[in-house]
């Protein structure tokens, strides 16, 4: 098989593994942000770890602002749940592609490249820094923002009902403010 110049990039990027919950999982780290959020999955929030253990594969999982799928990986990868993760910054979502290719969640881990919000339709998404992991991004303009990036926003009602979609059991909302 000969491989594209695309597929050479991919495969040389720099990955660690990280031993969970009998298995491993897979992480690009081409960003020491990145690398930061593989190295501390189980140290940065073990509360978040102890709930996703409280899943079944019979779950369906949500992780709304995914950024590089960390979360989204375990509950796919360790406990087995169908998650769909959603994160709009390109930079983020790009290396959260490749998490899932990595290990091979294609179709067990839905990557959506959209921010979730109280309207479906056409957003602004304004970024804090310039590297693939970061956060602090938002919908809505808050002083000065290093990188802006135009965004389909939906609402979860709108995305929960179309066809083809599964409804969540379990929602993580983690989107730097705007929670509410």
């Amino acid at each position: 098989m000969v491989m594209t110049g695309l597929e050479k990039y991919w495969r040389a990027q720099p990955t660690r593994r990280v031993a969970a919950g009998g298995t491993e999982i897979l992480f690009d780290v081409s960003t020491p942000v990145a690398d930061q959020r593989a190295r501390t999955l189980f140290t940065k929030e073990p509360s978040t770890i102890r709930w996703l253990d409280g899943m079944t594969g019979a779950d369906v999982f949500y992780d709304v602002g995914a950024n590089v799928g960390v979360y989204a990986l375990y509950a796919a990868s360790v406990v087995g749940a169908m998650t769909y993760a959603f994160e709009p910054d390109g930079r983020n979502f790009g290396i959260l592609c490749r998490n899932i290719d990595l290990n091979g969640l294609s179709g067990k881990l839905l990557p959506f490249c959209v921010a979730v919000s109280n309207r479906t339709g056409p957003s602004f998404l304004y970024a804090q820094a310039g590297l693939g992991g970061e956060s602090g991004h938002g919908l809505e303009a808050s002083g000065k923002t290093a990188y802006q990036q135009g965004v389909m926003s939906i609402r979860l009602d709108d995305f929960a009902a179309a066809p083809k979609i599964q409804a969540p059991t379990m929602l993580k909302i983690d989107i730097d403010g705007l929670e509410p």
